[in-house]
């Protein structure tokens, strides 16, 4: 899973954080998270609308690494 997890929900969440996390990866079946701690996010809600900023959110994708 590729997971972009920013830093604000370990702020606000504290130790659920690392539970949060384990829970993530028993309940979508990956054997392995990869990614990148975030500082906020940029995008918008509805269609065509103007960008707003995004607080304590996870960005999530099931990901496969091919095999050559």
């Amino acid at each position: 899973m590729l997971l972009f997890y920013c830093a604000g929900r370990h702020l606000h969440l504290g130790e659920a954080a690392r539970a949060e996390l384990h829970q993530l990866c028993e309940r979508s079946a990956v054997r392995s998270i990869i990614g990148a701690i975030s500082l906020g996010e940029i995008g918008c809600a509805v269609e065509r609308e103007y960008p707003l900023f995004h607080n304590a959110t996870l960005v999530a994708t099931l990901w496969e690494h091919g095999t050559s």
